[in-house]
């Protein structure tokens, strides 16, 4: 089942994506929300309740209740999809564990660090959710590595991968 901002993050992905009207949540950045939603943009058995009151009197929370829960949607199918992106994220972030720490400290290093990673709990319990949580973790940790790279070796490359991952 979703938790409780969930529904929020989705549809504020799927407003960021095919329409003009932005949803809330003003204090997360809109990246990640709309990863999680590009698997639904364009599927015919996915709705956005244009027509609710929520919608016209843009409240958050209710309309994304509305989604969710009044409009026939498919809430598993739509939790499902928004989730993979998310776990796709957490996959890449401990990849890159991995490599960090393997450069580090080689690969016993790495090793470790994929172990800690995958047996952290804050990072288990944020690897799933469609938030933003685990979205903002995995870029502030690239952008960490590629300063880091930057610093051991100047190149362009690496300049703009801090820059961009920074961004992110």
């Amino acid at each position: 089942s979703p938790t409780v901002d969930e529904p929020a993050h989705i549809v504020r992905g799927l407003s960021y994506l095919p329409s003009s009207w932005k949803i809330g949540l003003r204090r997360h950045p809109p990246l990640v929300n709309m990863l999680e939603a590009l698997l639904l943009v364009g599927r015919a058995d996915v709705v956005l309740p244009l027509d609710s009151e929520a919608w016209r009197n843009p409240e958050w929370v209710a309309f994304s209740d509305a989604f969710l829960w009044e409009t026939g949607n498919d809430a598993d199918l739509v939790i499902y999809l928004s989730r993979l992106p998310v776990i796709l994220l957490a996959a890449g972030l401990g990849l890159l564990v991995f490599r960090f720490a393997g450069e580090i400290a080689g690969p016993a290093g790495g090793l470790a660090a994929l172990l800690a990673f995958t047996l952290d709990p804050n990072l288990v319990a944020h690897s799933r959710p469609a938030t933003t949580d685990l979205g903002v973790t995995a870029f502030l940790f690239a952008a960490v590595y590629a300063w880091w790279r930057m610093a051991q070796k100047p190149r362009p490359r690496w300049i703009v991968a801090a820059g961009v991952t920074l961004g992110l």
